[in-house]
């Protein structure tokens, strides 16, 4: 049986499969990879030929089975065998080049490519899904710097809520920008920029989903009074792991936008989502949001908001974050005398609750 496997494969697996879920103490597993660097932290499941493991170092991360070179650990955990109905608890131990799995003293060998998942990821398999909402925010507020249609900086916050189930998800947004300046001994607004949103989706399959959502924006130094977009659409969720969430979602509306000095102009539009998220470690996250919307009257009109952030937590807990980043807003067809382009550079401390 052993030479079917490398020595380095089995020590690995009597290492990740030691794990107690939710019980795993910090600093009692030692991974060491392929190319000599050794880690302390516990591992937190299996599945799919992969470990995911918990650094104090790193924070949390997966890894190929094929890029470790031995883990040891201590403790039992749930383990799914593909030749039981029921799942187990259990260790995994090699004695004299022979894999076993340890139950109640006895010692019972086995392949180790009978596992189908252990740890938290065959707890997920065993339990049903929570149906409830469970919900989630966050607030920030910083300075934010502009260029393209007024040079300065001003003040900027944004709150935001979500709240998801297995095939649900219901967001919404507020975003500000204020800035006063004084001319000629007055104290005259020169930012004043909101914007707001909500979507609401229903996921169809793993891969494709189903959205509506609607989005307001009124911006003084653009002379805009108000936009109001309502698409809805479907949804592709390319990748969706504990590190990468990259999902795209093209649809079609109506948008309405009232100027400065009664000019209106009304639209059906189509609009694209580019949606990417990059979990770096447990402390920092970078992020990529790009929205492209146009006119089905003129495609040569047509906007596109894209923002790049790094989030950075401050707390174990995860709560406490700065947030910077940079954000373009660009019209093609502007009104006369204001800019096609704006840029923001930002950064913001914030609570995530």
């Amino acid at each position: 049986m052993y030479s079917t496997i490398s020595k380095s494969k089995i020590s690995l697996l009597v290492g990740f499969y030691l794990v107690v879920v939710g019980g795993a103490r910090v600093g009692a597993d030692q991974l060491v990879l392929t190319n000599g660097d050794k880690l302390t932290g516990a591992v937190t499941s299996m599945a799919e030929g992969k470990i995911h493991f918990k650094s104090e170092l790193l924070g949390e991360f997966s890894v190929d089975i094929s890029k470790i070179q031995s883990l040891k650990t201590e403790a039992d955990s749930t383990i799914i065998l593909q030749e039981q109905k029921e799942p187990v608890k259990g260790r995994i131990l090699i004695d004299e080049q022979q894999c076993y799995l340890v139950r109640d003293n006895q010692k019972q060998p086995f392949e180790p490519e009978q596992i189908t998942a252990l740890g938290s990821a065959a707890d997920k398999m065993i339990q049903p899904p929570d149906m409830n909402f469970k919900w989630s925010g966050k607030f920030e507020a910083g300075l934010t710097g502009r260029s393209g249609n007024a040079e300065r900086s001003s003040v900027g916050g944004k709150f935001a809520i979500e709240a998801k189930k297995p095939e649900w998800t219901i967001a919404a947004y507020l975003r500000a920008l204020y800035a006063e300046q004084e001319i000629d001994g007055d104290s005259e607004r020169i930012d004043d920029e909101i914007q707001g949103g909500v979507r609401v989706q229903k996921m169809l399959s793993e891969k494709f989903s189903i959205f509506g959502k609607a989005n307001f924006e009124r911006d003084r130094i653009e002379l805009l009074k108000l936009r109001s977009i309502f698409t809805g659409g479907l949804g592709y969720r390319w990748i969706d792991n504990d590190m990468w969430f990259y999902e795209n979602r093209p649809g079609i509306g109506f948008e309405q936008e009232d100027f400065e000095g009664g000019v209106r102009n009304r639209s059906m539009v189509g609009e694209v989502t580019s949606d990417l998220k990059y979990k770096v470690n447990s402390r920092v996250n970078i992020s990529q949001l790009t929205t492209w919307t146009t006119g089905f009257n003129d495609i040569q009109s047509y906007r596109l908001n894209a923002e790049t952030a790094a989030t950075i937590y401050l707390d174990n807990s995860q709560h406490l974050f700065i947030k910077t980043g940079i954000k373009h807003d660009y019209d093609s067809k502007p009104l006369d005398g204001v800019e096609p382009l704006d840029t923001y550079y930002f950064t913001n401390l914030g609570y995530e609750f």
